[in-house]
């Protein structure tokens, strides 16, 4: 007898393997560290002012500092998170919020620490937390600027069609925020966080010296580092921190942004796509794991066991599971193993006496060696995680989002015949009539089913019916196409009804009354009909002449201003030669200089002197006056 093989996330054994005790080791490895770290900051203040220049000591002071720039980069997001939406999204609150940042991000770090100090050493008195909460400040100030910025101008450019999107789904202001929005942002806002982090570096020295006084606390760090060492004259000191900073640098840089910014990417928004790259090897790792991707979800806990049947019960009420789920859990040897449901047995509906619901299910796995189904591992008590849904998965690949408008239906009886009336969820009511001779049902029971059958099948329409009254006084009998004929023309007479309710936008145009900018206009003001002379002179503006159109004398004058310049198509552009471009065939040779004024000569051989504004990068277009000669292009 032949088996069908489990899928991969439910065969055998599953050891975990050297991917896992090296993300378990880094885990841990940063726990201590920050732990060990985060234990100098309760020291008495005075221990912040010695400084050791030995190797030993700088490995510690990396760690301070690094810490340090964390934390002041955790307060930048979250500051971003709060201010950047603010100043988006109320019109009063950006016109003083945006200046404001912009006026904060030029004052410099040392002004500041000026007036901070003493407020946070106030608050931790003859700690070392007081100054770290200083210098912490002062490292944010040089790095929730930019990032605030950056949060903000996506804020406000975010697609419309992405933005209805979202009001179609009927998302809340705070779903729009971290659904739409701040995944809109993601990829500028990581790439702006790796900025600041960077220019938090310039101001490590700065900060990591607390001064109030005539006492300078000097807190331990890279910067505090640095700064002996250029006091003592130590080169060798200024370079191991130098090597210190590059490898801290690396080490972030590979174990934090770039994971990050692979995973910024899939929030991208580009209308056209560009390569991939390749993913870093921190997520590579992450992946090779077995502890960290078969785990899942805990579902229950087993209560009793016969053969492959086991008795489960579920950790919430509203858990349900499905055959094909795959479910994982560790034996008594500590070994993840895994297994597939191929049977639901019984199924428990809701919570009941306090006890959660219990599920009996067959369970398989599948042994490569003995090329048999088998259960082992499995005991009472045993914790049940699932790493499989099928039920989500055949969502995923079913769920069509529809979106449907909901309609009342009544159906009534008169003389002539059948009436059938539609209520939309928008109040936008259309009726429709059949006048048919009415003949009585044989079975009034199986007629009244067919006729609710018949008129509730909306099909493949945006319509979708949420309730159908039927009021007659019998029951009558019609053929189905009849039926579908009245609800079909009961439905397009609402469509057509609620393209007339439909609201239509309006806006009014205020009329004012606002002094022009230019006391005096010409014909290029165009004024070619009444309404345009009325604009200009409501706004206070003389009208010298009107627009060139009206048959007004136009020789001697400018007729067009363009970017477009001929010299430059000839190659005889002194601020910008062609550097290799392919010119026009009558390209000036080297040296050779033309001679102006150039003339353009149009197809009925009327002729435009062209005159140069090379400051600006500007030629103009003017029709020769009376007395000017005609000549050709030189």
């Amino acid at each position: 007898m032949t088996t069908s093989a489990l899928p991969a996330f439910v065969s055998g054994r599953r050891v975990p393997n050297v991917w896992d005790a090296a993300a378990i080791l880094c885990v841990l490895a940063g726990l201590v560290l920050v732990a060990h770290a985060a234990g100098g900051t309760l020291a008495p203040l005075p221990s912040a002012t010695t400084i050791h220049l030995d190797l030993k000591y700088l490995p510690y002071y990396a760690l301070r500092t690094t810490m340090r720039m964390f934390v002041a980069l955790l307060f930048s997001i979250i500051f971003t998170l709060i201010v950047a939406p603010l100043a988006a999204k109320s019109r009063r609150l950006g016109v003083i919020l945006i200046p404001a940042l912009d006026i904060l991000q030029s004052v410099p770090i040392l002004g500041f620490l000026s007036f901070t100090v003493l407020f946070f050493l106030n608050l931790f008195p003859g700690r070392v937390i007081g100054a770290e909460l200083a210098a912490v400040f002062a490292i944010f100030t040089s790095q929730a600027w930019n990032m605030t910025f950056s949060f903000y101008q996506s804020l406000t450019t975010v697609p419309r069609d992405l933005d209805e999107a979202t009001r179609s789904f009927q998302l809340s202001t705070w779903q729009r925020f971290w659904r739409l929005e701040v995944p809109f942002a993601m990829p500028g806002l990581v790439f702006n966080t790796m900025l600041s982090m960077s220019g938090g570096w310039f101001f490590v020295v700065a900060s990591e010296a607390v001064t109030v006084g005539n006492t300078t606390f000097l807190l331990p760090g890279i910067g505090s580092y640095v700064s002996v060492a250029l006091s003592q004259s130590n080169l060798a000191a200024v370079i191991y921190a130098i090597i210190a900073m590059l490898v801290v640098i690396l080490v972030y840089d590979q174990l934090l942004f770039r994971p990050l910014v692979a995973w910024s990417s899939k929030f991208r928004f580009e209308m056209t796509s560009g390569g991939e790259a390749p993913d870093p090897w921190v997520l590579s790792v992450l992946r090779r794991t077995r502890l960290l991707q078969m785990v899942g979800e805990a579902i229950g806990r087993v209560l009793s066991l016969k053969n492959t049947i086991v008795e489960i019960e579920l950790a919430s009420p509203t858990l349900r599971v499905t055959k094909g789920d795959g479910l994982s859990f560790f034996d008594r040897a500590g070994i993840l193993q895994g297994a597939q449901v191929v049977e639901v047995l019984t199924q428990g509906d809701g919570q009941k006496n306090g006890h959660m619901p219990r599920v009996t299910v067959r369970l398989e796995q599948r042994d490569e060696k003995a090329r048999a189904s088998v259960l082992v591992g499995v005991a009472v008590g045993t914790l049940l995680h699932r790493n499989h849904d099928q039920a989500f998965q055949k969502t995923l690949k079913e769920t069509i989002f529809d979106r449907r408008i909901a309609v009342d239906m009544t159906l009534t009886v008169d003389d002539a015949g059948f009436v059938l009336t539609l209520v939309d969820e928008d109040n936008v009511r259309a009726t429709a009539r059949i006048d048919v001779e009415k003949t009585l049902a044989e079975k009034a029971e199986m007629a009244l089913a067919g006729i609710r059958t018949q008129l509730t099948k909306t099909g493949g329409t945006e319509f979708e019916c949420a309730s159908l009254e039927m009021d007659l006084d019998q029951a009558y009998f019609l053929p189905a196409a009849q039926w579908n004929a009245l609800r079909r023309d009961a439905l397009d007479n609402l469509r057509s009804r609620r393209l007339e309710a439909r609201p239509i936008l309006q806006t009014n145009v205020l009329r004012n009354d606002v002094a022009y900018p230019i006391s005096t206009v010409d014909f290029e003001a165009n004024i070619f009909n009444k309404r345009s002379r009325e604009f200009y002179e409501r706004h206070g503006a003389t009208i010298a002449e009107p627009a060139a159109e009206t048959g007004l004398d136009m020789r001697g004058r400018r007729l067009m201003t363009t970017a477009y310049c001929v010299k430059y198509e000839l190659g005889a552009c002194k601020r910008f030669p062609l550097d290799g471009q392919e010119a026009l065939p009558s390209t000036v040779a080297a040296g050779e200089r033309l001679r102006e004024p150039l003339m353009m000569i149009d197809g009925d051989g009327r002729q435009f002197r062209l005159r140069f504004d090379c400051k600006n990068c500007r030629m103009e277009v003017w029709l020769p006056g009376k007395d000017e000669a005609k000549v050709g292009v030189k």
